[in-house]
Formats: C-alpha cells, sequence, structure tokens
C-alpha cells in the first residue's frame, strides 16, 4: 500500500541528469549556426580576390556572422551543462540573429546564407522555450526560478520517510507506524 522507501546506496540528483531533447537540438543548432557562419567568412574572404573587392571590405561585410559564431560558440557547452547565463546569451544572441537575418533578407543581401540561418536561429529559440528546456534550467539553478519550481513542482520522497526496520518487519497495512494495532 505504501510506496517502498529508498535502497541505501548514491542517488543520482536532478543536475546530474542529461540534457533533455529541446536543449540538445538547441546545441546542435548553434553548433550549426558556428559553422555556416565561418563558412561564409571563408567564402567571402576566398573570393574576394576573384570578384576585385578588397579583402578587409569582404571581412566586414562578414563580420557579423562572424561575431555571431563567437557568442553562439562560447555557449553551446555551457548551455548543456544547465547554467542560466548560457540560456540568456543564447536567447539574447539569436533575437538579434533573427533580426540581422530578417533584415538581410528584406534587403536583399546574403539572401541564400539568411534562408539557411533564419530557420536554424528560429528553431533554436522555440526549442529553449520548450517545457523540458525550462524545467532543465530551474533545476539546475532552484534560487533563480523557485516561482517555476513551485508551480511545477514534482512530489518526491525524502529519505528518511519511515523509520528503521527490524528483522522480518512489516509497513503497517493500516495507519501510521505509531499507531497500536489494538488501539482501532
Amino acid at each position: 500500500m505504501y510506496p517502498q522507501p529508498p535502497q541505501p546506496g548514491p542517488t543520482p540528483s536532478l543536475e546530474q541528469a542529461p540534457a533533455p531533447g529541446p536543449v540538445n537540438i538547441v546545441a546542435v543548432m548553434l553548433w550549426l549556426t558556428v559553422t555556416v557562419a565561418l563558412i561564409v567568412l571563408t567564402i567571402n574572404m576566398t573570393t574576394a580576390p576573384m570578384a576585385g573587392v578588397e579583402p578587409g571590405y569582404a571581412f566586414g561585410a562578414s563580420l557579423h556572422y562572424l561575431v555571431i559564431a563567437a557568442l553562439l560558440g562560447v555557449t553551446a557547452v555551457p548551455l548543456i551543462r544547465g547554467h542560466s547565463w548560457a540560456r540568456t546569451m543564447t536567447k539574447v544572441v539569436l533575437i538579434i540573429q533573427i533580426v540581422l537575418q530578417s533584415l538581410s533578407l528584406l534587403g536583399g543581401t546574403g539572401f541564400l546564407w539568411a534562408l539557411l540561418l533564419l530557420p536554424m536561429a528560429i528553431t533554436a529559440l522555440v526549442q529553449l522555450h520548450h517545457p523540458l528546456s525550462k524545467w532543465f534550467f530551474a533545476v539546475h539553478n532552484p534560487a533563480a526560478n523557485q516561482e517555476y519550481l513551485r508551480q511545477h513542482a514534482v512530489p518526491y520522497y525524502p529519505q528518511q520517510q519511515y523509520p528503521p526496520q527490524g528483522y522480518g518487519q512489516q509497513p503497517p497495512q493500516y495507519g501510521p507506524w505509531n499507531q497500536n494495532p489494538h488501539q482501532q
């Protein structure tokens, strides 16, 4: 009738749990964005002399890709580890990336790269707001997310729920441990 008391031994904490799927998807999108941004930089720098463009101008045209790649590359690993600062920084950089890619689509420059990077940024931002992602970061930073943890509390059983049992002693079927069966 009653749940079994926890068995002795090391119990894994929630902080040691692996990152859920949505957080892993965000990390993959960040690394893909870093890769694409570095490819854009490489293509712009190698094709600039062939097009008669100064290398400094080509680097300047690719600078925003490089900055976004650096900021997202810095946050990808701490994000999987559950650091809330990485989540906040990723949100800000993804919003900036969405604005820049939208402007580049509207301006007609970098059309191909914007079509590639814009969906990745939107996907990462949506997955970052997934309930499993919110839960993951709330578990790893309970001080900053007390409200979320209180709303979505998972009931757990403390370690010392039952008094120690002697050999052959069974938990009571009706009533608490300290109740005399003759007083029922």
